[in-house]
């Protein structure tokens, strides 16, 4: 074990490195920084580097589709090319390519924040025809270094569907290289764009769908009609005896036509409004022809609160659903949790937590559908666990209660949910511009790159940024499949929940702790009488350069003597907690190259040129 102690610098930030000495042992190593004053395990935090042997790779791949949009019974084609870092085509090199499809999600631009596409339940149904749409091949590159990759799109579906292509090219020395692309097939010519005012609703409530028609670049389509049908989801749940003498339920979903209007698309403020009568789980189903017949479905979910009994899905443990009203949250909004409850009245414990309980309450429910309210505040930034604990006492004297089963009467019943809440940090992130002052230099120039900083908000210049500026070689980052992490997300990542609940009555174990915060895992050529010796994959780096008053900053430092792609990456902070990255690259080459091609393997016997 080796300790190097670092001070921060005002910003809580500290640069440190580490030499690797020849012929240490190889494999995964990491760096533990630990506050001087403790070693308590929740004061530090790990980051993991490999030390290996490798060689370099000296081409890259790409897999580039023929055109932007595709549709249903179209042709999908993909151009596949290998290329030399310094510039040449690789003429004739081995490919291998292999093609998979699933279904994805589509959202054309659009300015009134309308949803697009089924829901999850019923896209299950286009993944199962889906299960074995699997194509591989070996060719060959031609003269140009390229292949042109066709496959029919010929599956009959409601939903996008995503073809993925993969491709690995190797050298004639036997090095691979790989690449992939992914292209959406569009079920129709335009989607439904919709959205709902709302989640919840009140049981008698009007509840106006509005809706539009666009292609896919976002362009608003008019003259077709839309129909708008509201189904309501029930459960059916029955209880069957097993074999040995237990007893199992089984859940059968249903949907049920209760509404229905239609209308022409004319606008981008076309609407309809429709009736629930019942508390429940709601899906409308807005659909539309195009001009060849093709279908295109946008469902939007809806959840209605009454005093009518929902029928959920049971299940045959102590969980309960929660659903919250929106995906992500801004400080100031107020969350709202619809509680699937199986209970016509219970006591609830709602408790915020995250690494510890943040705060709690306790309050009476009434009815399958409560809602309850959650305020946001900035200690929740970026993310708090809703955790409800249901308890159901004995109701045998409750006239209330309806059940017929007596013994389920006499027991007390609990249940418990769990949902996430991600609250987004606002005004953190930072805009970087990096340029080299030169697309292509030759070994051994001095290169310059330029950095611009500046806040994304009003585009505020940022003087005394911190940056970090790396600039490697390409092929070092395809040989590790490196890629650089955006630090807004690394210092705001999601924590993990570290609260464990039980409960005696029922031997029950809660969310278990999980740990902590979430994680989402060369050469050639020469002068006369003048060899390159320099070849080293990280040209340059700078742990700490701080801007000048207009926010900018310049790195020079002399071009090492690979001929290659060189990446500059910048990773920027400011007044603490705001962060940002910027990328750009640039070439190495020469006038003339000359690449040996050795096998990578031989033999006693064997004879190569």
């Amino acid at each position: 074990n080796l300790k190097i102690p670092v001070v921060p610098n005002k910003r809580g930030n500290f640069t440190a490195s580490y030499k690797v000495p020849k012929g240490h042992s190889l494999g995964d190593y990491w760096v533990s920084v630990y506050p001087r004053k403790t070693n308590i395990e929740i004061d530090h935090a790990d980051v993991r580097f490999q030390v290996q042997k490798f060689r370099t790779p000296d081409f890259k791949v790409t897999v580039t589709p023929a055109k932007k949009l595709y549709f249903k019974k179209d042709t999908v084609q993909n151009k596949i090319a290998g290329e030399y870092l310094f510039g040449a085509p690789m003429k004739g090199a081995k490919l291998e390519y292999y093609v998979n499809k699933n279904v994805t999600s589509f959202n054309p631009p659009n300015d009134r924040g309308f949803n697009f596409g089924r829901t999850y339940e019923h896209k299950q149904n286009t993944s199962d025809l889906l299960a074995n749409s699997y194509d591989e091949e070996t060719v060959k590159l031609n003269s140009s270094g390229e292949f042109d990759l066709k496959v029919e799109a010929k599956i009959d579906a409601l939903d996008p569907i995503n073809y993925v292509f993969e491709a690995d090219v190797y050298d004639l020395s036997g090095q691979q290289q790989s690449s992939r692309s992914q292209v959406t097939v569009h079920p129709a010519s335009f989607y439904v764009g919709a959205k709902l005012g709302q989640f919840f609703y009140d049981a008698g409530d009007e509840m106006p769908a509005q809706f539009a028609l666009y292609d896919p670049l976002g362009k608003l389509v008019t003259g077709y009609d839309v129909t708008v049908d509201l189904m309501r989801v029930k459960w059916v749940s029955v209880k069957r005896k097993t074999l040995d003498g237990q007893f199992e339920t089984k859940t059968e979903r249903k949907e049920e036509k209760v509404a229905s209007c239609s209308q022409k698309a004319i606008s981008k403020d076309n609407s309809c409004s429709l009736v629930a009568k019942d508390s429940g789980y709601y899906i409308f189903k807005l659909s539309a022809k195009d001009a060849e017949g093709r279908l295109a479905v946008t469902e939007l979910s809806a959840y209605v609160e009454g005093e009518s009994y929902a029928y959920w899905p049971e299940e045959d443990s102590h969980r309960v659903e929660l659903v919250k009203d929106k995906k992500n949250y801004k400080l100031g909004e107020t969350a709202k949790i619809l509680i699937k409850s199986p209970y016509e009245k219970s006591h609830a414990l709602i408790a915020i937590e995250r690494d510890k309980i943040i705060s709690y309450e306790i309050k009476e429910l009434v009815g399958s559908t409560p809602v309850i309210d959650i305020p946001i505040q900035a200690k929740h930034v970026p993310n708090i666990f809703v955790k409800i604990i249901l308890i159901r006492g004995s109701m045998e004297d409750d006239p209330s209660h309806t059940s017929k089963d007596k013994k389920a009467k006499q027991q007390a019943l609990v249940k418990v949910g769990k949902i996430e809440l991600k609250v987004a940090p606002q005004g953190k992130d930072l805009a970087l511009e990096v340029k080299p002052q030169q697309t292509i230099y030759k070994p051994g120039e001095e290169a310059s790159i330029d950095i611009q900083v500046t806040g994304v908000q009003k585009g505020a210049v940022l003087p005394g940024a911190e940056l970090t500026v790396m600039v490697v070689d390409e092929g070092v980052l395809l040989a590790g499949g490196y890629k650089l992490k955006d630090p807004l997300k690394t210092f705001f990542a999601p924590y993990r929940h570290k609260v464990l609940s039980s409960d005696s009555r029922t031997h029950y174990v809660g969310m278990q702790g999980l740990g902590e915060k979430m994680e989402d895992p060369s050469s050639g050529g020469g002068k006369s009488r003048s060899f390159r010796k320099k070849f080293i994959p990280l040209a340059f780096y700078q742990g700490a350069l701080e801007t000048d008053a207009t926010g900018k900053a310049t790195v020079k430092f002399t071009v090492p003597d690979q001929l290659t792609n060189f990446k500059v990456m910048v990773i920027a902070n400011a007044n603490v907690d705001q962060f940002g990255l910027g990328m750009s690259q640039f070439q190495t080459q020469k006038a003339i190259m000359i690449r040996p091609a050795l096998p990578r393997f031989i033999r006693a016997g064997d004879v190569f040129d």
